[in-house]
C-alpha cells in the first residue's frame, strides 16, 4: 500500500514549493513475524546447553591428589612408558605425577613420531596441543640425580589399560599412569 503525502513547505521555502513524500507501508504482520523469528532464534541459541569437555582416554584412580595418597619412588635414570590409544582427537592431556617431583613427561605419536613435552603445573603435568587420533607413547623419565616420587595406580589381577606400564623394560599389566586426555571446548593455543 502506498500513501502520498503532500506537504506545504511555505515556512521553509519562499516559493511555496510542494514536497512529495512517498511512504511505502509494508504490512505490520511482516515486521511481527520477523521479530518473532528473531526472538525465538535468540532464545534457542542462549538456552541451548553448550557441549562440555569430552574425555577421549583416561585412567583415573583412588590415588587422588586431594587425598594425599602415597606415591611411588623412582630412582635416577628410571624410564616409565605406557601406550595410550586416542580414538578421537584431543587438545588436552594431563598426567598426575606428584607435587614437587622433578621428572620429564612426554607424549609421542607412534605413527608420525611427533613428540610433545608436558608442562609441570605442580602435581599434574599438562599438555595443551591438538592431538589427532592414533596410538601414543606416554613417557616419564627421572633424569635427575635424586629419587623422585610419582603416582602410579596398581591393582591385583585387574588390567587397567590395554597396554601395560613398562618400568625400565619390565612390563606390569596391573599398573598404569593416572592420566586424562580430553577435547576441551575452551581450548586456546
Amino acid at each position: 500500500m502506498v500513501n502520498t503525502i503532500l506537504k506545504e513547505a511555505d515556512l521553509f521555502c519562499p516559493n511555496s514549493v510542494r514536497i512529495n513524500f512517498t511512504i511505502y507501508q509494508t504490512g505490520l504482520y511482516f515486521y511481527l513475524v520477523i521479530s518473532l523469528i528473531t526472538i525465538i532464534w535468540l532464545f534457542i541459541s542462549l538456552t541451548t546447553p553448550k557441549p562440555k569437555n569430552i574425555i577421549v582416554a583416561a585412567q583415573r584412580s583412588q590415588l587422588s591428589v586431594q587425598y594425599k595418597a602415597r606415591p611411588e619412588t623412582i630412582q635416577p635414570g628410571t624410564i616409565l612408558t605406557e601406550y595410550v590409544n586416542l580414538h578421537a582427537s584431543a587438545n588436552y592431556f594431563s598426567v598426575q605425577i606428584h607435587d614437587k617431583s622433578m621428572v620429564k613427561v612426554s607424549l609421542q605419536n607412534l605413527k608420525t613420531h611427533q613428540k610433545f613435552i608436558f608442562d609441570d603445573t605442580g602435581s599434574v603435568y599438562k599438555l595443551r596441543h591438538q592431538l589427532s587420533t592414533g596410538c601414543y607413547q606416554l613417557k616419564v623419565s627421572n633424569s635427575s640425580s635424586k629419587p623422585q616420587v610419582i603416582d602410579i595406580v596398581h591393582t591385583y589381577h585387574y588390567y587397567l589399560n590395554k597396554y601395560p606400564l613398562v618400568v625400565n623394560g619390565k612390563a606390569s599389566k596391573t599398573a598404569s599412569f593416572i592420566f586424562t586426555a580430553m577435547k576441551k571446548n575452551n581450548f586456546v593455543r
